[in-house]
């Protein structure tokens, strides 16, 4: 069996430099949605409780677009967010992850309203 030293180079030419585990403790649920946001793919709007100002009823999604390889250009290039955060890149296996894990607040009591924008792009990835 090769070296560590000898795999180490091939396994982060194939996948990149970043960690290699898919799941991160940095990674929340805001994590996610923000990817969202910042890629501009979608639009959030929240209602909150008029009597609980802390807390959400329901939430409001209006999706923009939903990014393909080819507009990511390289599916191993990380880009970073507009905005400080921890962690501060993201790839577009994290893009990805995002449309299945940006939408679990709370997910037994909290309601989501989906729409797509009038000039989304009719044309979405095989994953989504």
């Amino acid at each position: 069996m090769p070296s560590p030293e000898v795999i180490k180079p091939l396994v982060q030419n194939a996948f990149g430099k970043k960690r290699f585990a898919t799941d991160h403790s940095q990674k929340s649920q805001h994590f996610y949605k923000l990817i969202l946001v910042d890629t501009r793919s979608i639009d959030i709007s929240h209602t909150f409780d008029k009597m609980n100002p802390g807390h959400i009823l329901f939430s409001k999604c209006i999706i923009r677009q939903v990014l393909s390889t080819q507009q990511w250009k390289d599916p191993l290039e990380e880009k970073k967010f507009s905005i400080p955060y921890t962690p501060q890149t993201l790839d577009y296996n994290d893009y990805r992850m995002a449309w299945f894990r940006a939408f679990l607040h709370r997910p037994e009591t909290h309601s989501w309203v989906f729409n797509f924008r009038d000039n989304c792009p009719p044309q979405f990835p095989i994953w989504f």
